[in-house]
């Protein structure tokens, strides 16, 4: 199964953000993490690779994306409003940078999403 690493800088957050990409082309679905976690979670658990006969038929293109939980909502040692506005970058990020490259990459109106956790319920 084709995996491709990324690192993108997001001009909202100010710093580079690292996601996995599995699969050449399908219907893409955006994967969060859980509380706390990474990119990478996904494929370490094994789920991505229970999803290969969807990625390698070209049925469907995961973009494991990294979260921001450690400087917005688990940020303790931040202002309250401080973490609010991390978060509020982080969803600018998603909306103004992130949905519209994936939309241009597989010629796309709409995209999945998918998270357990915080990271199904943040976004």
């Amino acid at each position: 199964m084709q995996q491709d690493y990324r690192k993108w800088y997001s001009h909202h957050l100010g710093r580079d953000i690292e996601m996995l990409v599995f699969g050449n082309w399908g219907y893409p679905i955006v994967l969060f993490p859980t509380s706390m976690g990474h990119y990478y979670e996904y494929k370490d658990f094994g789920l991505t690779e229970t999803a290969r006969w969807f990625v390698e038929t070209g049925k469907v293109k995961l973009y494991c994306i990294d979260s921001i939980d450690r400087d917005s909502w688990y940020a303790k040692h931040l202002h309250p409003g401080t973490r609010i506005w991390n978060h509020v970058l982080y969803d600018r990020f998603l909306h103004e940078e992130l949905v519209p490259g994936i939309q241009r990459e597989c010629n796309v109106q709409k995209i999945g999403v998918s998270g357990a956790s915080f990271g199904g319920i943040t976004h």
